[in-house]
């Protein structure tokens, strides 16, 4: 091992003693500070502001016509102002709610163009196939029995010659039951295979 070499020591004995001298001297600067902020009395805390207006009572509808600035915006020309928006703005609601009122008429008339307000017959005989796609309204089960029977007031369009055993229309041959109460139905012509 080689010994250090006296220069080397004492430049950084030299260092070390700058080092702690300006530590010290900042120390001595915290503390003038710390002093000086204690000399100083602190600011006294600020009055309350002094009202320029009356207050306003919370709401609206309390003082509809109270000025929300306090005077500030004007005199008699703002409120002038405000009664021309007021008078434009009804113009402007009544003539929407017009067009509104239209608009809703013609998405109406619309809906009712897109299904009936019909009863599906085929529902009412439980052969409806075409399901969420029927044009016709489908009633609950509740309904049914006033239904059919309204519709057995109609005579089939097919008249003698309908063969479906559950039409929901009248027939003429209904009032012709035999003593057994069955009802005799004409047999359907089969269909042409070819």
């Amino acid at each position: 091992m080689e010994e250090a070499s006296p220069a080397a020591g004492e430049e950084a004995a030299k260092a070390r003693v700058q080092q702690l001298q300006e530590q010290q001297r900042l120390q001595q600067q915290m503390q003038l500070r710390a002093q000086e902020a204690a000399a100083v009395p602190p600011a006294p805390p600020a009055p309350p502001p002094v009202p320029t207006s009356p207050p306003i009572p919370p709401g609206w509808q309390a003082a509809p016509d109270a000025d929300p600035f306090g005077g500030a915006l004007g005199g008699p020309f703002q409120l002038q102002v405000w009664d021309n928006f007021r008078i434009a703005f009804k113009q402007y609601m009544v003539q929407l709610a017009g067009e509104a009122l239209q608009q809703s008429n013609q998405e109406a008339r619309w809906l009712r163009s897109w299904g009936s307000f019909q009863v599906c017959v085929s529902f009412l005989t439980n052969s409806c196939r075409r399901g969420l796609r029927c044009t016709d309204r489908h009633p609950p089960r509740s309904q049914w029995g006033r239904l059919r029977r309204e519709l057995k007031r109609k005579a089939c369009a097919m008249g003698e010659h309908c063969c479906l055993p559950q039409c929901a229309y009248f027939h003429p041959r209904e009032g012709e039951e035999d003593q057994s109460g069955q009802i005799e139905l004409p047999s359907c012509p089969e269909p042409a295979t070819g």
